[in-house]
């Protein structure tokens, strides 16, 4: 299957020395100039044991060749090729096609024969059509192309073209990383057909034929120059392939350019356009191949490669500028703190002329330089630089976020002069600088300029300058740039700078009245409940009143559709259900809470007893049941319950009443209810809903959630209508609605109907939902870094953020789709016993009874508990549900990268614990996701623990994210060793890039959780300004430091495994609270 990560956990087992451990794990993460350095090493020790010896054999072929290919070192590969018992000769002919050694590439290849493996039958013909088209007239010392080529080469092309379709078809149904080396065949089998297309024309130019025959030429070319262009490898693709594709451009150029330089007819008028092409693509196909490999982190190879091009014929062809602007960006990407290299980049710069660059070009070149002097804390020298880059073209993206960020680190680097009226000029500076960044035709683009400016906002003064300047330039900006932000835009319209918001949040409304509608209204209504927040409230309804304004029928119509969804009822058995599940959810919090008193009969606690009083007044949530014999019987034994009664029963036997005859009772009613209701028996208004649009063209509504993902506009699916059924799911013992909507484009999606609260009487918390969504808003960030980098693009690490809407009133809609399975669901379909919750409650009361008597240790307790329940009860579900074993492979290793991003985002963000109930593994797709996850405490409490942690050398003695026995037996020792560790170490390597500047998203998010949190303790009163700073500053350091640490990989050496040691070893698991459930 190809995996890399499982090769190199059997490496690091089975090697037999240190050195071979070191080179594939420096090549793992793609780290090669490391890697051939720890290869050579070991190739240098003498190994006296026979199996030793093989294994050094192995590592050779295997390895260390792959290494010196993604070097590009093709030079030193043909020493390898006697390095065994026979030669390799397809070695040999690999590299002397990529030497241009056409007559040694033809003995080798006609010495090769057939002694191949089946699978490399399509390379061997490709190299032998390489061979016709660039080599056989060189060989022949032919100034022309034979008549008969094109023939001989469309053969070729046919025997790889069946090659690789035969090999496909003998591959696993499940598209996996075993597929990729064909889907690169393909590309190239279909630039070998089409160069032999221009050899064709070729060859009537090379004999003087009519002009319209050399306009042809030049027509084709064009066009293939063209597709060629956008025909490139993706970023997860490996160096080898992207320098064979442009390596193979680059002959094919240099033929054209051969063929018609020698022509018999010297003095063709197209004769010079068809050489300029010709060179001129072989230039751009260098350029190319020298940003891939800086994109790759090989920047001593994108060097080398823009040094090739430095001979006077290449600068003819092509401007300079794109030749030296990959040169000066690799050293930018490799210059670190000593000044030697810095000085060495700036004098680089210094000697390069820029007489011939146009006026953007000589822009970016002065903002570039601006950066390395800001790196030699030469202020001046930058800011000349920079002012100089604006006069040149105040249109460039690149500009205006490299003077950004200058002023903001002067501005913020000094924090006693920040009132300062200088220091307040600087920051509006770099307000207007980002916003004029983000006026950029990319919404991804704007993403880092929006969040600097909003988290420039907290540093304001006492007139407002800074959100004056905001308000002023976010005039300019397209207000779909601001979809993604609205949540962090109201937080700030609670706020002194709320005033200079409203602007923005009108114009807004005026384009994309549904994003922003639902936000706005819960403010409001969470704004009224607070005694001293007129002005927020004031803000919040002009702008609601606004919106109604420009689009009442839109609007109305969401509003009723949100209504509508939020008025759709269970049945009383499906909400009797729901009402007990969280109850004994409550009870179980409490007991958890209470686990070190040593009283065996605590009372039922106020909160519990509050909410048990609440379910008894309105059991099953449907008053016109109440004459139902049923319901009564059910309501009237439940009164009675003598366990249940707040004054006389106990915690304990509340605890086990509710889990071994109330929540089965219940739950098997629930069960024999039908699964699915029509709209038309509970919601009418609701059946009958269709596309607004249809009676006012005008009235669009987008699918919830559709603004999240980023997608342009243009790309937005709307509502056309709502399936008249609405299913009804178990799931972690609890009911939920189904709801599906039509959109536009046919496709029916899937949205699951949530209530929060024990009943519509009891609303949660005011904006409770909101510090779940800026969870998403900053996963969603993560995963678009994440996908501009190699090694996590290729590991496919994406972490799931599902789409989720809060309607209002504890009602939420979340987007579902696949087949989800969490580790509850696995444990109640894997053991159907009338008391599915007997572990929880056992471990919850015998763990509490071991404090006080002799009973089992914790650790123990938890052993029998994994026996009972079954540490592979996921692992048999999975194999149950999967087609076969490639599907489980694929799904396997899906799920395990899955898994170490969620840990990683869990224990460098200070995340909830992902429970049972929440973490959700998609059966169909193998993503992982955990649902409704915040912060797990206060941004400064967390920002103390990281520093604490960050700062201690130990290995951690807590759970730092979940890997219990069931996960552990899923993914295997050897996944847990290869790619689960993998994922986190490339994950986090990558987050630390200072390119991608994280930490300008996180202040964003963590600004709005320090300021909601803070109001939620004080009334509604906003922090102070420095307080807010500091905390934020003090939780970003931390995380910082936390990646910092899992990222580093220094000598082949890593933190994460002492993590994922912690993470599943079962003394700190037996130290978790009830809810984690750490048998499961």
């Amino acid at each position: 299957m190809r995996e890399e990560d499982y090769l190199a956990a059997i490496w690091s087992v089975r090697a037999p020395c240190e050195e071979m451990v070191k080179a594939v794990s420096y090549a793992q993460f793609g780290l090669f100039q490391q890697a051939v350095e720890a290869g050579e090493d070991a190739l240098d020790r003498k190994f006296s044991n026979p199996t030793d010896a093989i294994m050094k054999d192995r590592f050779i072929e295997e390895h260390y060749l792959s290494y010196l290919r993604q070097l590009n070192r093709w030079a030193e590969l043909p020493r390898f090729a006697q390095a065994f018992n026979c030669c390799n000769h397809r070695l040999v002919a690999e590299c002397d096609w990529k030497l241009s050694d056409w007559r040694n590439m033809h003995n080798a290849l006609s010495q090769l024969g057939n002694e191949y493996p089946r699978r490399d039958k399509w390379r061997i013909e490709l190299l032998w059509g390489y061979w016709h088209l660039c080599g056989k007239a060189r060989s022949d010392h032919a100034d022309y192309v034979s008549p008969t080529l094109p023939q001989h080469v469309e053969r070729f092309f046919k025997l790889s073209v069946d090659s690789v379709i035969k090999e496909w078809r003998r591959l696993p149904a499940l598209v996996s990383a075993v597929h990729v080396p064909y889907l690169q065949a393909t590309q190239q089998v279909m630039e070998l057909h089409e160069a032999s297309g221009i050899y064709a024309t070729l060859n009537n130019v090379s004999y003087g034929r009519t002009p319209v025959t050399t306009t042809s030429l030049i027509h084709d070319m064009k066009s293939i120059i063209k597709t060629w262009k956008n025909r490139v490898p993706v970023i997860m693709d490996d160096l080898t392939h992207w320098h064979e594709v442009i390596q193979w451009r680059q002959h094919l150029f240099h033929e054209v350019h051969r063929t018609v330089s020698s022509s018999f007819v010297q003095d063709n008028p197209m004769q010079n356009h068809l050489k300029m092409i010709a060179l001129h693509s072989f230039v751009t196909a260098m350029i190319q191949f020298a940003k891939v490999a800086r994109k790759h982190h090989l920047y001593f190879l994108s060097m080398d490669a823009v040094e090739k091009l430095q001979a006077n014929e290449y600068n003819m062809a092509q401007p300079s500028y794109l030749k030296i602007k990959q040169d000066f960006k690799s050293r930018l990407d490799i210059v670190d703190s000593r000044k030697e290299n810095i000085l060495e980049a700036v004098e680089f710069m210094e000697k390069t002329s820029i007489k011939f660059f146009n006026a953007m070009e000589k822009a970016e070149f002065f903002s570039y330089k601006g950066v390395f002097f800001a790196m030699l804390n030469k202020g001046d020298e930058a800011n000349k630089n920079f002012s100089m880059a604006i006069q040149l073209n105040d249109t460039v993206y690149r500009v205006w976020m490299h003077y950004g960020d200058f002023l903001e680190h002067v501005f913020t680097k000094d924090a006693p002069s920040r009132r300062d009226q200088n220091a307040i000029l600087n920051g509006t500076y770099a307000i207007q600088c980002f916003m004029e960044a983000a006026k950029a035709q990319s919404e991804c683009k704007a993403r880092r300029p929006i969040a600097k400016s909003i988290w420039l906002l907290s540093f304001d003064d006492a007139t407002g300058s800074l959100a004056k300047c905001f308000e002023e330039r976010t005039a300019n900006v397209q207000p779909s740039h601001f979809l993604a932000w609205i949540n962090n835009l109201l937080v700030a319209l609670l706020g002194v700078e709320g005033k200079h918001i409203v602007s923005l949040l009108i114009a807004i409304s005026r384009q994309f009245p549904v994003p922003l509608y639902l936000p706005v209204r819960q403010l409001c209504a969470a704004l009224k409940a607070e005694p001293n927040s007129q002005q927020p409230l004031w803000r919040c309804s002009n702008v609601l009143h606004r919106a109604k304004d420009f689009h009442a029928a839109t609007l109305n119509a969401y509003e009723a559709l949100c209504d509508g969804l939020s008025s759709l009822s269970l049945d009383w058995q499906h909400n009797a259900l729901n009402q007990l599940r969280r109850l004994f959810d409550s009870a179980v919090s409490a007991a958890a809470a209470a686990a070190d008193t040593d009283s065996s009969d605590m009372p039922i606690p106020t909160e519990v007893s509050a909410l048990l009083t609440e379910m008894l007044k309105d059991f099953g949530g449907v008053e016109e049941l109440l004459s139902d014999p049923e319901h009564a019987k059910l309501r009237s034994e439940l009164s009675s319950d003598p366990e249940l009664q707040p004054a006389t029963g106990s915690l304990q036997s509340a605890i086990r009443c509710l889990s071994r005859k109330w929540l089965p009772t219940i739950e098997s009613r629930a069960r024999r209810l039908p699964r699915a209701f029509l709209l038309a028996d509970r919601a009418p208004p609701l059946a009958n809903f269709v596309a607004p649009a249809l009676a006012d063209p005008s009235a669009e509504l987008e699918l919830p959630g559709e603004q999240l993902d980023g997608k342009p506009v243009q790309h937005w699916v709307k509502v056309h209508s709502v399936l008249p059924s609405v299913r009804v799911l178990l799931r972690n013992g609890c009911a939920v609605r189904c709801v599906q909507l039509r959109g536009t484009n046919g496709r029916v999606y899937s949205y699951l109907l949530e209530q929060d609260s024990a009943s519509s009487a009891t609303p949660p918390p005011a904006l409770a939902s909101w510090r779940e969504a800026s969870v998403g808003h900053l996963t969603r960030l993560i995963n678009w870094i994440l996908a501009k980098e190699k090694e996590p693009a290729r590991r496919l690490l994406q972490a799931a953020a599902p789409k989720c809407v809060d309607l209002g009133g504890g009602h939420r809609l979340t987007e579902d789709s696949g087949r989800p399975l969490s580790l509850l669901d696995a444990h109640r379909a894997a053991n159907p016993a009338p008391e599915p919750d007997r572990p929880l409650v056992r471990w919850l009361l015998d763990r509490r009874l071991a404090t006080t008597a002799a009973q089992l240790p914790a650790r123990d307790l938890l052993e029998e508990l994994i026996g009972d329940v079954g540490p592979d009860l996921l692992l048999k579900r999975c194999l149950a549900e999967l087609a076969g074993p490639s599907e489980f492979f694929t799904f396997r290793r899906v799920v395990t990268g899955q898994l170490g991003l969620l840990g990683l985002l869990e224990m460098t963000l200070g995340l909830e614990k992902a429970g049972p109930d929440r973490l959700l593994l998609q059966l169909d797709t193998g993503r992982a996701s955990v649902t409704r996850q915040v912060w797990s405490s206060s941004v400064a409490a967390t920002a103390g623990s990281f520093a604490s942690q960050a700062a201690d050398s130990q290995p951690p003695t807590a759970v730092p994210f979940r890997l219990t026995p069931n996960l552990c037996e899923l993914i295997s020792p050897l996944g847990i060793r290869g790619p689960l560790q993998a994922a986190i170490i490339a994950s986090a390597r990558c987050l630390v890039l200072p390119k991608y500047q994280l930490a300008a998203y996180l202040r964003c998010v963590l600004r709005d959780e320090v300021i909601l949190t803070y109001r939620q303790a004080n009334g509604g009163a906003c922090p102070e300004a420095d307080a807010l700073t500091q905390s934020v500053g003090q939780a970003v350091s931390a995380i910082l430091a936390r990646l910092q640490a899992l990222a580093a990989f220094e000598g082949a050496v890593s933190v994460v495994p002492d993590y994922v040691k912690a993470a599943s070893d079962l003394d700190n698991l037996a130290a978790m609270p009830a809810a984690y459930q750490p048998w499961l």
